[in-house]
């Protein structure tokens, strides 16, 4: 009987000290599989305490993606915003989100008590003064952001002297100035604020979370900052409660370390990883590694000549900023906006500020008379000096001393990485524009100088040669005609070289009156009938002239034709015929002018209305001109809003075409004289614009 008990005995004892063992240790197994599945448990006080502290209302920042932030459907969102979620769920209570204050008064809201805790937050030692802190449960490293040319930076110790932007109340704001008391601080309403800061030259660098500096420059899309360097600090981020409540505190830790890994990650790669797909596909991954074998392979092939290529390019790259930094003209960058965000040394140098003075700032207010548009207000936007044709505009700058000085200006639209902005060229002009002074004054002294005398001379070799003072020896005449032909050919010089002067420094008059064409023609062949029975050429009007005006100043109209009819004349052989004819064309006249003389040469068709330019010199002298006739009829004819051409050929002589418009004025009626100068001074990049 007892060898039967102890048979029992001994087959139920491992049983039976199995169920104690596993029922003492149920606490043990059931708390494990409650962590992983994260639940909590509480103890009837931190009930109790539940129960009284149902509602806590959190302060957020509303502009800290991607950590939180609050979207425009006024949704909270973000890394916190899921942990908050996840407290509340599993807590029972509500944690009523504030989503109408700015980062600083949020926290002036906590420590008045306004609000009862913060959803992410670093610890201080400011702020351990009224909240109390549950462990970090997001951290990431403080960096230093600076523009993109900048060297590494070893830490807060090396931006001494230098500007550093920082988001106010925040905890790079908190510490830095606690630990760096003599660093100069640009405080920045967000990131995005801090960081533009830098970006436009305002600061030197940017502290704060790697991760928010990170997605604003991706979002905002600001391409010439860089990460330069690390701080001592991290954001160690946690929830923080009033002073008042420490008994809050570890019901909200309890809460946060039930958050399982799991749900942790997937919280992270929403907000900052690229997430991959896990399900594996062997076949494509045996396609993969056959593929990437030949990839492999033929990278190798072409790795040397890859390398040489990349090594061409950081060369170029070299050049182009040893350029940039060397050139002589100045060079600035700048957004559609006309703010300036980067500049060469040669613009420091020409406006007399430093590179950290015009970062930032418009390009407008170192310009005191951008050209402004006809019928508008105000200046003219930097970006519609664009250089289009090859041209630039003069403009008068300001420098660092108040004096203002003449510049050369010419804009360029590029991209950069999607974005566009605008590259402005620019260089002083002050010494060409004395040395043009300079030379006017010169041709003008010369040429009302020598108007004189040759007047004079001219005169009196015409008196001469009519016998006024007595018969001329038949020795003595020719000599005197070569004098008389040769001060008339020095007349036309001078009064061809005032005129050039006039219109360069825009000083020439025009007399705007109603000009009836029919008489005007017949008055222009009037006056050169004699000089064409000189050349023994005819002047022969081909067609009937149409009733109808046009505006204009007459004399210098039949200066026109004074130079397209004596080139037409001195062009021409002996005993020939210049025609001329007039036609209507819609809403302006055509005088055409033609002559059956050599043509005009291919290479110098392009240089016809270029200064003191012949097509054959030798020959021209002979026939006399000045090399200023056609520059000026070319002016003259488009400050009448008019246009010239020609048509040539060996075979067919030379045509001229001037075109005028017409006035809606009926023939005989008149208008009063409108006097008005025109022209501008003429630049030697830019094209000429016409006023008045």
């Amino acid at each position: 009987m007892m060898k039967r008990l102890l048979g029992l005995y001994f087959s139920f004892a491992p049983i039976a000290f199995i169920g104690i063992f596993l029922a003492g240790n149920d606490l043990i197994i059931r708390s494990a599989l409650a962590q992983s599945l994260g639940e909590i448990h509480l103890s009837d006080s931190e009930k109790a305490t539940l129960a009284k502290y149902n509602k806590i209302r959190l302060a957020v920042d509303m502009d800290w993606a991607p950590f939180e932030f609050v979207d425009a459907e006024k949704r909270y969102r973000g890394m916190a915003a899921e942990y908050v979620a996840l407290v509340q769920k599993r807590l029972g209570i509500i944690l009523e989100v504030d989503k109408e204050r700015p980062w600083p008064k949020m926290v002036e809201a906590v420590k008045n008590r306004e609000l009862d805790a913060f959803s992410l937050v670093v610890r201080t030692p400011q702020r351990d003064e009224f909240v109390n802190f549950t462990k970090p449960y997001i951290s990431f490293p403080m960096v230093i952001v600076t523009l993109d040319d900048e060297p590494y930076v070893d830490g807060v110790k090396a931006l001494r002297n230098r500007t550093v932007a920082v988001v106010r109340s925040y905890a790079s704001h908190d510490l830095l100035a606690k630990d760096y008391p003599k660093l100069r601080l640009h405080l920045a309403k967000n990131a995005r604020a801090g960081l533009e800061a830098v970006s436009h030259g305002k600061a030197d660098a940017f502290v704060g979370n790697l991760a928010v500096a990170s997605q604003v420059m991706r979002e905002v899309g600001i391409t010439n900052l860089k990460i330069s360097g690390q701080t001592k600090y991290r954001f160690e981020l946690g929830m923080a409660v009033r002073k008042d409540w420490p008994e809050v505190v570890p019901i909200l830790q309890k809460a946060l370390d039930s958050i399982t890994d799991q749900e942790r990650d997937e919280i992270y790669n929403r907000w900052i990883r690229v997430k991959f797909e896990e399900k594996v596909d062997y076949r494509v991954v045996l396609s993969v590694v056959v593929g990437g074998a030949l990839i492999v392979l033929f990278i190798l092939f072409w790795n040397r000549r890859l390398q040489r290529e990349i090594d061409q390019r950081k060369s170029a790259e070299s050049h182009i900023r040893a350029l940039f930094n060397n050139v002589v003209d100045g060079i600035v960058s700048f957004d559609k906006n006309g703010v300036i965000n980067r500049i060469n040394p040669a613009a420091e140098r020409i406006f007399g500020y430093s590179k950290h003075e015009m970062m930032g700032k418009p390009f407008q207010k170192f310009i005191t008379n951008p050209v402004q548009e006809t019928g508008e207000e105000g200046s003219r936007n930097l970006t519609s000096f664009e250089d289009e044709n090859g041209t630039a505009d003069e403009v008068e700058g300001l420098r660092s001393d108040g004096s203002t000085f003449p510049i050369e200006l010419a804009v360029s639209e590029v991209k950069i990485q999607g974005r566009d902005m605008f590259v402005g060229i620019f260089r002083d002009i002050t010494e060409r524009r004395e040395i043009e002074r300079l030379k006017k004054e010169f041709v003008s002294t010369v040429s009302h100088e020598l108007r004189t005398p040759l007047t004079a001379i001219k005169g009196s070799l015409g008196l001469v040669n009519s016998g006024v003072a007595g018969n001329v020896p038949d020795e003595w005449r020719s000599m005197i005609d070569i004098a008389y032909r040769n001060s008339d050919r020095l007349m036309l010089l001078v009064n061809d070289i005032l005129d050039i002067e006039k219109i360069d420094s825009g000083l020439m008059n025009y007399e705007m009156t109603q000009i009836e064409v029919a008489e005007f023609i017949n008055e222009a062949l009037d006056a050169f009938r004699h000089y064409g029975e000189q050349r023994k050429v005819e002047f022969n009007l081909i067609s009937s002239i149409p009733s109808i005006s046009i505006s204009g100043d007459k004399n210098r109209l039949l200066q026109v034709m004074a130079n397209l009819m004596s080139n037409a004349a001195k062009f021409s052989p002996e005993n020939s015929i210049v025609e001329l004819w007039v036609e209507v064309k819609n809403s302006s006249i055509v005088v055409c002018i033609k002559d059956i003389g050599p043509g005009i040469p291919e290479d110098f068709q392009r240089k016809l209305y270029d200064r003191f330019t012949q097509a054959d010199t030798s020959n021209t002298r002979n026939k006399g001109g000045t090399g200023l006739g056609m520059s000026i009829t070319k002016i003259i004819v488009e400050e009448h809003d008019g246009k010239i051409r020609f048509e040539t050929g060996p075979e067919s002589g030379t045509t001229f075409f001037v075109e005028l418009p017409t006035t809606s004025t009926k023939v005989g009626t008149s208008s009063p004289s409108i006097s008005r100068v025109t022209g501008t001074p003429k630049s030697h990049v830019g094209t000429m614009r016409k006023a008045g």
